[in-house]
């Protein structure tokens, strides 16, 4: 494979982390490896000696493509075309039969490394080093109640109860939001809980690090915090789709509805009701039972 490689990842911030474990294994390798990613351009001082660039949303963004002797892509998009009408070199990893595997998306990425680029003994690090934070702050539990996408958001009302039964167990429940989600939450404010939003994803970053555990919808925000070691309590809505993209850096587990809401539709409409938070909280003592044996 050459040399000069551009790794073009995706628009979502959890794919993105994990496509850094492709990229970690191809720079181990001795590959000199440019990285395009908006949400990893935000959480570039997390990765040290990584060149990370912003996302190229089209083909005419300002990048020399001729710069580099192969491009990679995570994902396929729609510029791509244009892409490989440019460039004779252009490799898009999802085209592969191993991203219809049943394994989870770290493990394709380590299979892709073996398969497709030679490395013998690829690592599921993705290369997230830990900038200085004041430690773990014991106890503290970092809920993210909301989601990019509005049908993986639990109701706010169970998020609250489950919050109310992580204090009763003496832990410190903290709900992360975006800015602009702060005001949805100023029933949990007025109830006593701390809702923190921060100015830049980094910041995010450092507050996960420093947090014991992590609980949250289906989100990049769990893959952040399981890449930074934290064990993390995933609510989802499928099995099949929780296994490909759940977490899987450090002790996870995947809360889902009771297994008799079988059927896809009914998933699909009822699973918020039928969720509860016993159920979730149940789920979460045993990742913390779990992380405390590891």
């Amino acid at each position: 494979m050459e040399k000069q490689i551009a790794f073009v990842s995706s628009d979502r911030m959890g794919d993105s982390l994990i496509g850094m474990v492709a990229v970690n294994n191809l720079c181990r390798a001795g590959y000199t490896v440019t990285v395009f990613s908006d949400y990893l351009f935000q959480l570039r001082d997390w990765f040290p000696g990584f060149s990370i660039r912003s996302y190229p949303h089209t083909f005419k963004s300002k990048v020399d493509w001729q710069d580099f002797e192969r491009v990679v892509v995570l994902f396929d998009r729609p510029f791509v075309s244009d892409l490989k009408s440019h460039h004779r070199h252009v490799e898009v990893m999802s085209e592969s039969e191993l991203f219809r595997s049943s394994k989870s998306m770290v493990d394709i990425q380590l299979d892709y490394c073996r398969c497709h680029w030679g490395i013998a003994n690829p690592v599921r690090d993705n290369g997230i080093a830990s900038v200085k934070t004041t430690g773990r702050l014991e106890n503290r539990v970092v809920l993210h109640p909301t989601s990019v996408d509005p049908f993986k958001i639990w109701p706010q009302e169970k998020f609250l109860r489950l919050a109310e039964a992580l204090r009763r167990d003496g832990l410190k429940p903290v709900l992360v939001v975006a800015p602009n989600e702060r005001p949805d939450w100023q029933r949990a404010i007025e109830q006593g809980y701390e809702v923190a939003c921060f100015e830049s994803l980094s910041e995010v970053a450092g507050f996960l690090a420093e947090s014991q555990y992590f609980i949250g919808c289906d989100s990049g925000l769990g893959h952040l915090a399981s890449c930074l070691g934290v064990p993390t309590a995933t609510i989802a809505i499928r099995k099949g789709t929780a296994r490909l993209w759940a977490p899987s850096w450090h002790v996870n587990e995947v809360i889902l509805a009771p297994s008799w809401l079988f059927c896809r539709p009914l998933k699909s409409r009822f699973w918020k009701r039928a969720l509860s938070p016993q159920r979730v909280m149940s789920g979460f003592r045993r990742v913390k039972g779990r992380a405390q044996i590891n």
